[in-house]
C-alpha cells in the first residue's frame, strides 16, 4: 500500500513549490501588510511567537526572557536581514532563498523535539535567488579561481544545484513554503513574512482568502 504520510515526502512536497508559486492563476493576489503599530499585526498572529516577532523587529517591544525558544526562523542566507530579537527567543535556519527543503529535517527536529510553536518564514525583496541563473558564469568562475574546481564540475554542480533554489518572486516563494509547512506541521502556526531591505522592517506576506485566518487549534 502506497504510504500517505507526508514527512515520509518531504522532498516530493516540496518539489516544484517554486514553480508553483508561479501558477496562483486562482488565488487572490498577494498583499504585503506592514506592521506599524500592534493593531496592524493580523489576527491569525495575535499571542503567539509571530506577534512577539513583529512587535520586537518592527516597534522596539521588549520581550520578557524566555528559556526556551518558542519560534523557529527560516529565513535567506542573505546578510542584510538583521533580525531585532532578543536572545533565546527563537532558532533560525538560513538558507538560500528561504527554501526549507534542504533544512526540512531540522525544521521537524525543532517542531518535535524543541517544541516550537510557531515558524516564520522570512523572505525578502532583492533575491539573489530570483535571478540565480544570471550568476552561472560568475559561479563557475570563482570556483575555479578560488577553489582551483575544473569547468566541467563547476559548471555540473551550478546545473545539479541551482534549480532547487531559483525562484520567480521572493514574496510568492515564500507564501508557498509556509503553505507547505502547514500542511506538514498542522497545530502549528506558520507565517510568511518579508524583510524589507531598504528599512529592514518585516511585512506580512498574505493572500486575498488568507488575511482574516484563524490560528490552528490546537
Amino acid at each position: 500500500m502506497p504510504n500517505d504520510d507526508p514527512l515520509d515526502h518531504w522532498h516530493d512536497t516540496f518539489s516544484g513549490a517554486m514553480s508553483a508559486a508561479r501558477k496562483r492563476d486562482n488565488h487572490a493576489p498577494l498583499a504585503m501588510i506592514p506592521v506599524h503599530e500592534s493593531t496592524d499585526i493580523l489576527p491569525a498572529y495575535r499571542g503567539t511567537p509571530i506577534a512577539d516577532l513583529l512587535a520586537a523587529h518592527n516597534l522596539g517591544a521588549t520581550l520578557s526572557m524566555r528559556e526556551d525558544a518558542e519560534l523557529l526562523i527560516v529565513t535567506c542566507m542573505d546578510h542584510r536581514i538583521i533580525l531585532d530579537i532578543p536572545e533565546c527567543f527563537a532558532f533560525v535556519l538560513r538558507v538560500a532563498g528561504a527554501n526549507a527543503d534542504p533544512v526540512g529535517f531540522s525544521v521537524s527536529f525543532a517542531v518535535s523535539v524543541a517544541g516550537v510553536k510557531a515558524i516564520a518564514v522570512i523572505g525578502h525583496d532583492d533575491c539573489a535567488m530570483q535571478h540565480v541563473y544570471s550568476r552561472r558564469d560568475a559561479f563557475v568562475s570563482g570556483l575555479q579561481q578560488r577553489c582551483q574546481w575544473s569547468p566541467d564540475r563547476a559548471e555540473a554542480h551550478f546545473d545539479d544545484g541551482a534549480k532547487p533554489f531559483a525562484i520567480a518572486d521572493s514574496a510568492e516563494a515564500t507564501w508557498v513554503q509556509a503553505e507547505r509547512l502547514r500542511e506538514l506541521y498542522a497545530g502549528v502556526h506558520v507565517a510568511p513574512l518579508s524583510f524589507r531591505v531598504d528599512d529592514a522592517m518585516l511585512l506580512q506576506v498574505v493572500a486575498g482568502d488568507a488575511i482574516t485566518l484563524d490560528p490552528p487549534q490546537t
